[in-house]
């Protein structure tokens, strides 16, 4: 849907004046992410809409509070239903949770031992979720509002296991990944990056919003633990690849193991930023501990510098475009130029900034600290 259609649903509706302008700004800077999500179509819009009717703008800051009122509202106040719902979405989402998409063949769906459990012999709970979670034709279901299955998931493993089942299992649920690739266009208003994953590439999760959506909600539904067995050994072993020498090895290393390079028009103009994100910079971008290269803006740069570059086996051209490949950057200086330095100090600061807490036995929620 087109901005200014959201933007009349959010003015025409009877939500509080409060809620209608988060979800106004909201919709400006797409943060939160998980709210921008949610009114980016019509069947969202409207569960949401009807989940935050008589609410206070509170709830909007919590995904996992938010996941469950939608929850509640879908099984119509009704707490067995509310519980069988849970469960059913739960098991359900283990059904697609590594596919590109939220798609099952009907037939293999409707001879799953999930419908069986849930859904064959309870008439209720069945219409509720073909109404709200599922559109099916001919061939295929196709599930609705995903964050609503991950939370479920989340929230069933993590009420129904010990400390030690959990360390355990948190490896098995994300594994070790290839590298991503993420790209951010340099001319759009909301600066949303594109990841992208490598043809030849091992990937437990394809969907990189389902894989942080499962970060956002193990990370809030149980912060002490999630944070202690399985955030901090991620920001340790990014730290241990950076080293701990002075800030520019630190920066140099991080530059060249991000693989970061830019991406320029003929005219000179910066078009885009490219770099790869390993699992361990994936965590720090799902939960909100800092965001790599979102925030730098390149200069533009004449033709006679792109030759230079060039001439340095930093730059090569394809076409009408420039790649430079700050990531062979040597030269501290030419790195300040490029606005890459700096950032890249904004950004390894913030993460040893919870590194320095978990030290200290703080593993409470980040988004908290942050």
């Amino acid at each position: 849907m087109e901005d200014d259609k959201i933007v009349d649903l959010i003015s025409k509706s009877n939500l509080h004046i409060e809620v209608r302008e988060k979800l106004k700004q909201t919709l400006d800077t797409a943060t939160p992410l998980y709210v921008y999500n949610l009114l980016q179509t019509k069947e969202s819009i409207d569960l949401l809409f009807a989940t935050l009717d008589g609410a206070e703008s509170q709830l909007l800051e919590k995904e996992s509070n938010l996941s469950i009122k939608m929850l509640f509202h879908i099984a119509e106040r009704d707490s067995t239903l509310l519980q069988n719902l849970v469960l059913f979405c739960a098991e359900s989402f283990s059904m697609f949770m590594y596919n590109d998409d939220p798609v099952l063949r009907k037939n293999l769906f409707l001879k799953s031992d999930v419908y069986a459990t849930y859904l064959e012999n309870d008439a209720q709970l069945r219409e509720i979720v073909f109404q709200h979670l599922m559109i099916e034709d001919e061939q295929w279901v196709h599930f609705l509002h995903i964050p609503l299955f991950i939370f479920c998931y989340a929230s069933v493993i993590c009420f129904n296991s010990d400390g030690e089942e959990l360390k355990a299992f948190y490896p098995d649920i994300w594994g070790d990944n290839f590298n991503k690739l993420k790209q951010v266009l340099q001319h759009t208003s909301k600066k949303q990056p594109s990841v992208f994953y490598a043809d030849f590439g091992f990937y437990h999760f394809k969907n990189y919003e389902w894989e942080g959506c499962m970060y956002r909600m193990f990370e809030e539904l149980n912060p002490y633990h999630f944070n202690q067995t399985y955030v901090a050994p991620a920001i340790q072993r990014f730290l241990d690849k950076i080293g701990y020498e002075d800030d520019t090895t630190k920066v140099l290393n991080h530059v060249s193991i991000s693989r970061l390079q830019f991406e320029y028009e003929e005219s000179g103009i910066h078009d885009s930023s490219i770099n790869e994100l390993s699992d361990e910079l994936c965590i720090i971008e799902h939960l909100g501990i800092s965001e790599i290269w979102c925030d730098v803006f390149p200069p533009q740069l004449t033709k006679r510098k792109l030759i230079e570059l060039k001439k340095g086996e930093i730059a090569q051209q394809h076409g009408d475009k420039w790649a430079v490949f700050i990531y062979k950057i040597t030269d501290v200086e030419l790195l300040k130029e490029f606005g890459v330095y700096d950032t890249a100090i904004k950004f390894l600061r913030r993460v040893e900034k919870i590194h320095t807490r978990f030290i200290n036995g703080d593993y409470s929620q980040i988004k908290d600290f942050s």
